[in-house]
C-alpha cells in the first residue's frame, strides 16, 4: 500500500507575503513529467529532516511541468513550515507523493462561492483558472488580516464580470452567515481557512438545511486529536488477512496498525489531509477528522485520529 512518489527539484522561491513563500517544484530529472492534478489537490512533501507535511497545490492545473506550493512560516507549528522556509533553496531535491484531492470542485456547472481565510487561499488559487476555463460562474471572498499584505493578490484580480473581494478583518468579524444565506439554491461553497471560518460556515449551512456536499471545506490545522477521557480499547480486524489488532485506549488506530506491521499510508496524523482514509466494512466509527464529507462517514474512517463507538471495527486493508 506504499504510495507512489515523485522526485522534485526546487526551481524557484518567491516571497509573496510577510511570512509566506511560494515554492515552484519541477521534476528532479530534466525532461521527466509530473503527474497531473485537479483543482483543490495537495501533496505530501518529504522534507530533508524526514518530516512529511501536506501542502495544497496553488498553481494552475492546466500548466504542465511544474507545481507550486505556498507555505506560511508558523513559529508555533510542528516544525514543517520552519524547515521549508529555512532549508528549501533553489536546487534542493526532495520527494513528494502524487497529488491527492479531498477538496475537489463539485461536479456540474452550478455557480460556486470560493470562501477562504489567510493561507487557506492556496487550494482556492488552483480553482480560479480551472473555473475560468470551464466557463463556470464563481464568486471569491478572501478574508485577510491586513489589506496591505495579501499574498497572491495579483491572482485575485477579476476579469470580465467576475466578483472577487479581498476583505480585511479590521477588528470586525466577517458576516459569513449572511454571505451564505444570500446564495441562490443552485450555489455551492468551497471553504478553506481557520477553524473559526469553517465552523461559522458549517453552522450557517446547517441552519439553512443545506444538503450534504453543498458546503465543502478544508482545514489546515485540526483541533487536538489526543486520546480523550472515556476512550475505550478497540479490536480492529484486517479484512484481507483476518489479522486482529488490539488498539489501546491511549493509542491511535494508526499507531496500533503500524506497530502490528500493517502497511497504512499516512501523513498529517491529525485528520486534515485524507491520506489514511480507510473503508470500514463493519463497526461504527467515531469521527474526529476534518476531511470526510458527511456521505463518506458511514463507511470510512481516518485511522490517524478517529476511533470507534463500537467495540470492534473491520477495515478494508
Amino acid at each position: 500500500m506504499t504510495e507512489p512518489t515523485v522526485d522534485l527539484r526546487v526551481a524557484a522561491v518567491a516571497q509573496v507575503g510577510g511570512d509566506v513563500r511560494c515554492f515552484t517544484l519541477c521534476p528532479a530529472v530534466e525532461g521527466a513529467a509530473l503527474p497531473g492534478f485537479t483543482a483543490g489537490a495537495h501533496i505530501s512533501l518529504h522534507l530533508p529532516s524526514g518530516l512529511v507535511r501536506d501542502y495544497s497545490l496553488c498553481s494552475d492545473p492546466g500548466e504542465a511541468g511544474h507545481w507550486q506550493i505556498a507555505v506560511k512560516r508558523e513559529a508555533e507549528g510542528r516544525g514543517g513550515s520552519i524547515e521549508v522556509h529555512d532549508r528549501l533553496e533553489v536546487g534542493e531535491t526532495l520527494t513528494a507523493s502524487h497529488p491527492r484531492n479531498t477538496f475537489a470542485l463539485p461536479d456540474g456547472d452550478g455557480p460556486l462561492l470560493l470562501l477562504s481565510g489567510g493561507i487557506g487561499i492556496t487550494p482556492i488559487l488552483s480553482m480560479i483558472p480551472a473555473l475560468r476555463r470551464a466557463g463556470r460562474r464563481f464568486r471569491l471572498i478572501h478574508l485577510v488580516r491586513d489589506a496591505a499584505d495579501v499574498p497572491f493578490a495579483d491572482r485575485m484580480v477579476p476579469t470580465g464580470d467576475e466578483d472577487m473581494m479581498i476583505c480585511p478583518r479590521g477588528g470586525a468579524r466577517f458576516p459569513v452567515g449572511a454571505a451564505l444565506a444570500g446564495l441562490g439554491p443552485d450555489w455551492s461553497v468551497q471553504c478553506c481557512g481557520p477553524m473559526s471560518l469553517i465552523e461559522a460556515a458549517e453552522r450557517q449551512a446547517a441552519a439553512l438545511n443545506w444538503a450534504p456536499g453543498r458546503l465543502r471545506r478544508e482545514v489546515f490545522r485540526a483541533e487536538d486529536v489526543a486520546p480523550r477521557d472515556g476512550d475505550a480499547p478497540i479490536r480492529v480486524t484486517i479484512a484481507s488477512t483476518g489479522q486482529v489488532v488490539q488498539v489501546a485506549a491511549d493509542k491511535t488506530i494508526l499507531d496500533a496498525l503500524l506497530g502490528a506491521g500493517v502497511d497504512v499510508p499516512f501523513s498529517c496524523e491529525e485528520g486534515t489531509c485524507g491520506t489514511c482514509i480507510t473503508r470500514v466494512l463493519d463497526g461504527d466509527p467515531d469521527h474526529r477528522d476534518m476531511v470526510l464529507m458527511p456521505h463518506e462517514k458511514a463507511d470510512h474512517i481516518t485511522v490517524c485520529c478517529s476511533r470507534a463507538k463500537s467495540a470492534a471495527l473491520t477495515l478494508e486493508l
